[in-house]
């Protein structure tokens, strides 16, 4: 069984050729299941062949309306725990990442209710931007393995 994150330097490409490029990725897998999201400039794509699998992605960045989102999307336990977070803005990210990337290995993205799955975060940088994400539906840590640092284009 394995599981494998890479990440994609995507700057100055198309919005699409990160669909482009994980279904080449996946077409080189076989007998697995794959993920695929794009946040600025670095997409994230993860494949496994140890059942459904889901990933997101997110730039932190100022979002003047997260509280907003979060009351709309996230439980009022997760919620007062970002709010007691160091960082609020940071702690939103990482339940936001959580939240997608089960929903993806569900097959339910934001329509149905999360399932308790294993989740495995992350976090990179790439040109002085932080970003975080999350794995989910993977009993393994992960460590991400970039696969392209130049643009792509």
């Amino acid at each position: 069984m394995s599981t494998v994150l890479l990440l994609v330097d995507l700057a100055d490409a198309p919005r699409d050729e990160g669909r482009r490029v994980a279904a080449a990725l996946a077409a080189q897998q076989s007998n697995g299941t794959y993920s695929w999201t794009r946040s600025g400039d670095v997409g994230a794509f993860v494949w496994s062949d140890d059942g459904p699998i889901g990933v997101d992605l997110e730039q932190i960045r100022e979002i003047e309306d997260w509280p907003r989102i979060a009351a709309a999307f996230l439980d009022a336990d997760t919620r007062s725990a970002i709010w007691r977070a160091a960082d609020p803005l940071d702690a939103f990210f990482a339940a936001w990442t959580s939240l997608e990337s089960r929903g993806k290995a569900a097959g339910v993205g934001l329509t149905g209710p999360a399932p308790a799955l294993p989740i495995s975060p992350f976090r990179v940088e790439h040109d002085g931007k932080r970003f975080i994400g999350t794995v989910a539906g993977t009993r393994a840590a992960l460590e991400p393995r970039w696969i392209a640092r130049a643009t792509l284009g």
